[in-house]
């Protein structure tokens, strides 16, 4: 049971806390001011688009999700939403998505490539540098699509798993599409880490918090 308000539990930490779904949406909201505020990654009237480049099912949810959160939080942050001409882009990468792309600079030794993998990178779009931002980056994929299913930003029949927890294979459920050839690598690491996940938890979290204490300042 949650134990602030005695209701059924949707979310279980790995300490066993259990959070009802009311907790649990005032978790996720104060975990993503967090986030912003700790990384720095919104500034006084930014103009804001949420950038999505992957087209799978789970990709999709997390922009629907990002866009939600952004709108609700849109007065706090002082920033935007708007379509074009964005001073910033804010991309759905969350810790399942970090993790596996420092596994992946790792394994196949491009080490150089793990500066994207920061909370804050610049992109050259045509002829002028824009910046992206990381709202979800302390986030796991299973955190965002249950916010998502209590505030029904998806259908209800998208989402048939309840509770999620920590080290559910998202991939497995087909929600998390990878290409066979282009990507093949990167699905067995995506799967590799959710295994390692369900023995070991937290360690999608630990490997971006490694990054972090070494590459970012």
């Amino acid at each position: 049971m949650c134990k602030r308000c005695e209701m059924l539990p949707v979310w279980e930490f790995t300490n066993k806390r259990k959070l009802c779904a009311s907790c649990f949406s005032r978790y996720f909201e104060k975990k993503f001011l967090n986030t912003v505020r700790k990384f720095k990654l919104f500034s006084a009237c930014d103009k804001v688009q949420v950038k999505c480049e992957s087209e799978d099912k789970l990709s999709e949810i997390k922009r629907q999700t990002l866009s939600f959160v952004l709108e609700k939080m849109r007065a706090k942050l002082n920033i935007a939403l708007v379509k074009r001409n964005a001073t910033k882009k804010a991309s759905v990468d969350s810790v399942d998505n970090i993790a596996s792309c420092l596994l992946d600079c790792f394994v196949n030794k491009r080490l150089r490539n793990m500066k994207r993998c920061g909370p804050i990178r610049k992109e050259k779009i045509g002829k002028r540098w824009i910046t992206i931002v990381k709202p979800f980056y302390l986030f796991l994929d299973a955190e965002i699509l249950l916010y998502a299913k209590i505030k029904k930003i998806v259908k209800p029949n998208i989402l048939q798993q309840w509770p999620f927890r920590p080290g559910e294979s998202f991939m497995l459920s087909g929600l998390r599409e990878v290409g066979e050839s282009k990507n093949k690598m990167r699905k067995k690491l995506l799967l590799f880490l959710d295994e390692l996940e369900k023995k070991h938890p937290e360690v999608k979290h630990a490997i971006v918090q490694g990054y972090l204490s070494v590459y970012v300042t």
